[in-house]
């Protein structure tokens, strides 16, 4: 029996050793779904502790964590949490690093803090943190190291889910650029290999795919098989954080965002689409399938010579629809969907009624409750950046933050009472989406346009259009309007529209409809429509083609948008 137990530990040992090689060279997962990692006892290997890493400091001899107080002065410095997650910051560097770079590594993780939400700060400021991080470890090699433990610190044992979703994401950032020293990349893969058992299946999929990067980083020429011109694209996804995809220089967009679709393992790829997400602007422009990666990608970096703007490919919904819901056995795709439900709803152009999104701020509230509820509890809804992050800017201004403030919080402790606890996730998300499609503009795009009631023949985007001209607004013939575009058809709202009045008017895609869109075209700043509509001036002629034609900087990018519904709608 004994001889027996010896030589199953024996294959165990081997067991262990063949997976981490084998989790070294995955580059698309696969092992993942052949080996079950739970039976290998990771725990137990060599790696599993990371107080074993050569150039960890030793615990009796750190300084610690400083206090919870203003200066961060007495106690102990909670030094029994060196390697597990602590909200407070610390004193000095974790592994021995040169002296001059020690201050740079305590701030590094006073960041790391601030990106995993265990700092509060406004959402505005949090964001920057990411690139941050990963800056520091990129260019300062002796930090490589340091910045990796600090964040598998923050991973272990980490009691908030949202905290912990963030540090995964930010461990996916610095496994896609910076390389680990040879001494601790053991330490990172079996933690990497443990994360990848995860019963939360986003944490789960980050860790994989950290794995699968950090293979590409640690030998690249293993990904130029089959394809030529292999170069590394960096896109991001709605939330801020970046995945980087490999693929030939001479590679479609819908080639892109297959591959992204497939890292992300959404099921549902064809929702997807990419856009062109430009420094310092809200709007994101949808990108066209066919668009090859070595002719748009040329063109950005000129533009951001020319205006100091720099663009990045973003990964995201081409449309929300305000009949679906959220996909249980799609979890990238209910995430995904929720945050870009979520972000389009902070960035509403109209004002809307306060109550209605009150509710919607306290259904928030209890979805991420882990990332709110110390705010609510501590009563800091008022604070600077808080609110900002529940109630749309443009409706923020409707009323003092005192009194939103309270208006949230009242629908907050109401909400609270009725919500189970143990409700999934999913459901609390499922709720937030189901009152944010009753809002008038959801899934839609939109621009601002003014009215012209005549065009120059040079200047028509339709050359044989209609030559009368239908006003919008018989009171306001060259009225400013928000022009928004849905699965559904093209809406047109005064710019200065408040929750109780303001002028509208829409023209479907549906061929029953009384007022319909027949064609469209955008030329330069002019985006002009074919509407099939009655003339005010001859109603006994019943419906009849007239033009709508609008100045807009978003002429072509209206167009396009159009031109895509209709793809959609006919299924080509």
């Amino acid at each position: 029996l004994g001889v027996a137990s010896e030589t199953a530990a024996k294959a165990r040992l081997k067991m262990q050793a063949g997976v981490r090689r084998r989790a070294r060279s995955t580059i698309r997962g696969s092992i993942f779904q052949h080996v079950d990692l739970a039976e290998l006892d990771l725990v137990e290997g060599a790696f599993s502790s990371l107080a074993g890493f050569q150039r960890m400091k030793d615990v009796n001899k750190w300084r610690g964590h400083c206090g919870p107080g203003l200066f961060g002065w007495g106690g102990d410095g909670n030094k029994g949490a060196m390697l597990k997650h602590c909200r407070n910051e610390i004193r000095e560097a974790l592994t021995t690093v040169p002296a001059a770079l020690d201050r740079e590594a305590v701030h590094n993780f006073r960041n790391i803090l601030g990106w995993m939400a265990d700092r509060p700060l406004p959402e505005s400021q949090r964001l920057g943190y990411a690139q941050d991080i990963v800056q520091v470890a990129e260019v300062n090699g002796a930090l490589a190291d340091e910045t990796f433990v600090q964040v598998m610190k923050q991973l272990t044992t980490n009691p908030s889910p949202f905290s912990e979703l963030l540090g995964w994401k930010l461990m996916l950032l610095l496994c896609q650029r910076v390389r680990p020293s040879h001494g601790l990349e053991d330490f990172l893969r079996t933690f990497l290999l443990r994360a990848v058992q995860n019963e939360n299946g986003e944490v789960s999929s980050l860790a994989k795919q950290c794995i699968s990067d950090l293979n590409v980083l640690s030998a690249p020429e293993k990904v130029v098989c089959g394809e030529e011109n292999i170069v590394p694209v960096e896109v991001i996804l709605i939330d801020r954080t970046i995945r980087k995809v490999h693929l030939s220089q001479d590679g479609t967009l819908k080639q892109l965002a297959e591959r992204l679709a497939q890292q992300l393992r959404i099921t549902n790829a064809p929702d997807f689409g990419l856009f062109q997400s430009t420094e310092g602007l809200d709007m994101h422009r949808l990108l066209p399938e066919e668009a090859v990666l070595s002719t748009l990608l040329p063109k950005w970096r000129q533009l951001l010579t020319n205006t100091g703007r720099a663009s990045q490919l973003l990964y995201k919904r081409r449309f929300l629809r305000v009949d679906e819901s959220l996909r249980p056995g799609d979890l990238m795709h209910a995430t995904l969907t929720f945050q870009q439900a979520v972000w389009d709803y902070l960035r509403y152009p109209l004002p809307e009624d306060p109550e209605a999104l009150a509710k919607i701020a306290a259904n928030i509230i209890i979805a991420e409750g882990d990332r709110f509820l110390p705010i609510v509890q501590a009563g800091r809804l008022y604070d600077p950046g808080v609110l900002e992050q529940l109630i749309p800017a443009t409706s923020l201004c409707l009323q003092n933050r005192g009194k939103w403030g309270a208006l949230v919080a009242r629908h907050h402790t109401i909400l609270r009472r009725r919500t189970d606890h143990s409700e999934p996730r999913l459901a609390k998300m499922s709720r937030v989406l189901s009152l944010l499609q009753r809002m008038k503009l959801f899934g839609s795009y939109y621009w601002v346009g003014t009215q012209v009631a005549s065009l120059a023949a040079d200047k028509a985007a339709i050359p044989e259009a209609p030559a009368r001209m239908l006003k919008l607004n018989q009171r306001e013939p060259e009225g400013e309007y928000w022009i928004c575009v849905d699965l559904f058809g093209v809406r047109f709202i005064s710019i200065n529209s408040t929750p109780d009045c303001g002028f509208s008017r829409g023209f479907l895609f549906n061929e029953e409809a009384v007022e319909r869109v027949l064609c469209w075209g955008g030329k330069q700043n002019v985006v002009q429509f074919v509407v099939s509509s009655f003339n005010p001036q001859q109603p006994a002629a019943g419906r009849v083609p007239m033009t709508v034609a609008l100045h807009s900087p978003a002429a072509v990018d209206v167009a396009y948008t159009v031109h895509t519904v209709q793809r959609m709608l006919q299924g080509t």
